[in-house]
């Protein structure tokens, strides 16, 4: 971020979901203000690829403006083995991940994400996994709750956010224990 911020961080386009997309202007004060609601310190993990907002924003401007970490790795690696962002998030004792519901969806396909890949993941860490950028379905994250409890998932770690490039990401969040 510089110094002396101008008016244009970057241009970010629209989903198109209700119309065709369009340009949407993303200040640095549009990202100082959103990313000024959340902790500082984060330490993050995300596979979501840095073109999308959620990745780009929540993954990487928020937690470098509030002097996190972010640690990475390839959407294709997790469509391979899903286990990997799990097992990344336990090592380094992440504290935010974001992602959207699919992600959770996936992750409780045991063809997917057998569970003796799981052994000696931790999710104890985890304050925000924050799910958002599609449709939220309260009967996946009842799921996942239920299946990655015993790895220390707490049931309040998940946070279902809702969201729109015209508002830098998100509008609105709920079930985060730090961040409203």
């Amino acid at each position: 971020m510089a110094d002396t911020p101008g008016p244009v961080l970057f241009l970010q386009y629209t989903s198109g979901s209700t119309s065709d997309p369009k340009g949407v202007i993303v200040s640095h004060a549009n990202v100082i203000a959103n990313g000024s609601a959340f902790a500082g310190g984060e330490v993050a993990v995300s596979w979501l690829p840095q073109h999308h907002d959620m990745g780009l924003i929540s993954a990487y401007l928020f937690i470098m403006l509030l002097g996190g970490t972010t640690h990475a790795m390839s959407p294709a690696d997790f469509l391979q083995r899903p286990s990997a962002w799990l097992r990344l998030i336990s090592q380094v004792r992440a504290t935010h991940s974001p992602a959207p519901n699919f992600a959770l969806e996936y992750c409780l396909r045991t063809d997917k994400l057998p569970t003796d890949e799981l052994t000696g993941i931790d999710l104890g860490s985890l304050d925000s996994l924050v799910v958002g950028a599609e449709p939220l379905r309260a009967n996946t994250f009842a799921r996942f709750r239920q299946r990655f409890a015993g790895y220390g998932l707490r049931p309040d770690a998940l946070a279902g956010a809702y969201g729109l490039a015209e508002n830098t990401l998100i509008v609105s969040i709920r079930g985060a224990r730090r961040w409203l």
